[in-house]
């Protein structure tokens, strides 16, 4: 009986590792096509597509989401922002997001929307968790946001999202196999755009914030200021321009955030975007979807004042005439066919 020689082993190992490549090819390949699209909110392709592009990085869970757009800001002031928030978003997530971000981008400016600080630590639906989690590319923020936001019997689904989704087989349309269906959406730079309006009568109430929950997301929100320091770009925390407002004890959660985070991090800057509801023109009647989000409207009217605001605050650079601006045109006019109805 002969031995195995080397040449036989090397084979070995070889058809091996082929078979595996094989395997993982097709297992990411059977994800990509049964994971469903997140529409025009999905901001990951424009992040990796747009690199060292993006002057301003917008997080936050719906309340960023339905504040800022980012082609509302290029058409104002050519400045460039993607909105990597998520509804329902949690800080472990958010965190997650801004270290992926940065991978691909060197942001000027990071906007952090603080409605969500205070509340819940983990998600409350797996749902909810798959589309915030599902989109951020893998990486080890990624996988940590994991841990720390869903059941640990939840984990496999979500480092291997084919789990969740094998049962679509029957859901398929075509547009699940089109090639670009990750990307023909990246235009809206993860903008979210409403129709809902919802008259208010212009009353805020006020929602108190349990101090240890809001304890816990404050040691997040200072790492987070940590990772921006390391990176060079100036943090902004901020409130969006809604009719409920949320309180530390008697303090204001902004104001309660300055207090707590100026002595280790005097470079943050804070930014109540109440203040400005008049200067911008917001009308309670018809620029809401409800008393907590601005509808499209609204956040056309808030987006056009944050565009003169960063530029005049951080001599953002008007970027309209870089050798990428024909790129942001381009999906500028693609967001006016879609939504220029709507103006």
């Amino acid at each position: 009986m002969s031995l195995p020689t080397a040449n036989n082993g090397v084979r070995l190992v070889a058809r091996s590792a082929l078979f595996m490549a094989g395997v993982f090819a097709m297992l990411w390949a059977l994800t990509w096509l049964l994971t469903p699209s997140n529409g025009t909110i999905d901001p990951w392709p424009a992040v990796r597509q747009l690199k060292d592009q993006v002057d301003v990085i917008v997080l936050g869970s719906s309340h960023a989401h339905c504040t800022v757009s980012p082609l509302e800001l290029w058409r104002e002031n050519g400045i460039t922002a993607t909105d990597v928030s998520g509804g329902g978003q949690v800080i472990s997530a958010t965190l997650a997001s801004l270290k992926t971000a940065l991978r691909y981008q060197k942001p000027k400016v990071v906007m952090l929307e603080v409605h969500m600080v205070g509340g819940r630590t983990a998600f409350e639906d797996l749902p909810r968790a798959h589309t915030n989690l599902d989109y951020i590319p893998l990486g080890i923020p990624r996988l940590v946001s994991i841990a720390d936001s869903v059941p640990a019997t939840a984990w496999p689904e979500f480092v291997m999202p084919l789990q969740a989704y094998h049962s679509r087989w029957p859901q398929l349309t075509r547009y699940d196999f089109y090639p670009l269906k990750r990307s023909s959406l990246a235009y809206a730079r993860g903008g979210i755009n409403l129709p809902q309006i919802e008259p208010l009568s212009g009353e805020t109430t006020k929602t108190a914030v349990v101090l240890a929950d809001y304890e816990k997301d404050l040691v997040l929100v200072r790492e987070l200021a940590d990772v921006c320091e390391r990176s060079g770009a100036r943090l902004v925390l901020f409130s969006a321009p809604t009719y409920s407002e949320q309180f530390v004890g008697d303090r204001l959660l902004l104001d309660r955030l300055q207090a707590d985070l100026s002595a280790d991090h005097p470079e943050v800057d804070y930014l109540n975007m109440n203040g400005m509801r008049d200067e911008a023109k917001l009308d309670p009647k018809t620029d809401y979807k409800d008393a907590h989000h601005l509808n499209f409207w609204g956040a056309a009217k808030a987006s056009t004042w944050l565009a003169r605001y960063l530029r005049d605050e951080y001599d953002l650079p008007d970027n309209r005439s870089a050798p990428y601006a024909a790129r942001w045109d381009a999906d500028l006019a693609q967001y006016q066919s879609v939504f220029g109805k709507w103006y």
